[in-house]
This record gives structure tokens, C-alpha cells and sequence, in this order.
């Protein structure tokens, strides 16, 4: 999967079975998050939470 480019990110299972994201940073650096099965449920379960709950996280919007 290819995220829209702000900077080129990659998003990969890594061969230990980790959730990867690797992006190149503002200064040409290469920084990867990487997540466990379980840490990646707690990210998904979040998102899923604030996606449904909050309206303006994810768009240029301010909270009134």
C-alpha cells in the first residue's frame, strides 16, 4: 500500500510479521515505525474510535 506522497511512505509486514511504515523525513532521513500485531490492534481500534467519533481530527477543521 502507497500512502499519498507528502514524502514517499511505504507501509509493509515485515519478514519478523511487524506492521511497518517507513517514510523519508523533511531532512532526506529515513524513519520507520514499527508496530507488533497487538500494538497495530490498538492503533486500529483508536483510529476506528476516532474516525467515527470526531469529525475534525482529520481535516483541516478546528473543534468549536
Amino acid at each position: 500500500m502507497k500512502l499519498k506522497p507528502t514524502f514517499e511512505t511505504d507501509v509493509y509486514i515485515s519478514d519478523g510479521g511487524y506492521f511497518a511504515i517507513r517514510q523519508e523525513n523533511s531532512m532526506g532521513e529515513e524513519d520507520t515505525v514499527i508496530l507488533s500485531p497487538e500494538q497495530l490492534r490498538a492503533v486500529m481500534a483508536y483510529a476506528r474510535v476516532q474516525l467515527r467519533d470526531s469529525r475534525t481530527w482529520w481535516n483541516a477543521e478546528e473543534a468549536d
